[in-house]
């Protein structure tokens, strides 16, 4: 809201723009008894309106409302594919390879995230009957495992190769060519989430079509005669046959 209007002035102004009419806007914007004649409102709205700083603010919400309803000029298309093309889907969606358990553990051991956890995996092994005759599990790798980190070189489980985790991004942090390449997710009856990216070769199609960088040549080539209209052409017998025989031989 502008501060030169007053509360009531920018619900006039806004009204404006939403019903199309000062007179209902006056009346929205305003106390206005049922009895009211409407050639006050409208005198009343006219004035209104007319006043410098409110009519600069019904203004600036048209020019608002006309630019999130405009159609999108053919440049701007352009840019949108060339955003989609260009983009890099690792910013999405990906594959990492990142430490195992044992990486950074003590002696390369075992190692957990937290006590809450081992406890957790403990309280688990001694309710398990079948595991009765097994060890504890063991916490000599210590503590504050991190899934996010690179492997270690030397690892002897892992071998420094790591494990493989799947990353997606946080989707309503995405900006640039990453935002428009995003198309949105699709959740399956199964609970899987798969994650749906705009068709980025179709978008470069659009471009080498736009850019003349490739015609459809088909289009340019003369229709071929029919068979009945080839021989129909031929003007004695003799040239209706062999222009059938042409025809049969190719």
């Amino acid at each position: 809201m502008s501060n030169d209007l007053t509360p009531q002035q920018e619900a006039f102004a806004q009204a404006v723009v939403r019903l199309t009419n000062q007179q209902a806007a006056y009346r929205a914007a305003y106390d206005v008894g049922p009895s009211t004649k409407w050639t006050t409102v409208s005198s009343e709205a006219s004035k209104l309106a007319a006043l410098p700083h409110v009519a600069a603010r019904i203004r600036q919400l048209q020019d608002e409302a006309a630019a999130r309803t405009a159609i999108p000029t053919a440049a701007q298309r352009i840019q949108e594919l060339r955003e989609i093309e260009s983009a890099d889907p690792n910013q999405i969606i990906g594959m990492r390879w990142v430490n195992c358990r044992h990486c950074r553990g003590e002696g390369h051991a075992y190692q957990w995230r937290d006590e809450m956890e081992y406890a957790q995996a403990y309280d688990a092994h001694v309710k398990d009957k079948s595991k009765k005759d097994e060890l504890p599990p063991d916490c000599s790798g210590g503590f504050g495992f991190n899934g996010t980190l690179d492997p270690v070189k030397d690892c002897p489980r892992c071998w420094g190769i790591g494990e493989q985790r799947p990353m997606v991004a946080d989707t309503t942090k995405l900006t640039g060519p990453a935002a428009r390449l995003y198309k949105g997710v699709k959740i399956k009856g199964n609970g899987d989430i798969e994650v749906l990216l705009h068709d980025q070769l179709k978008a470069r199609d659009m471009l080498n079509r736009i850019q003349g960088i490739y015609k459809d040549n088909t289009a340019a080539m003369p229709p071929a005669a029919s068979t009945a209209d080839q021989v129909a052409q031929a003007k004695t017998p003799e040239d209706r046959q062999r222009a059938y025989l042409r025809l049969v031989s190719s």
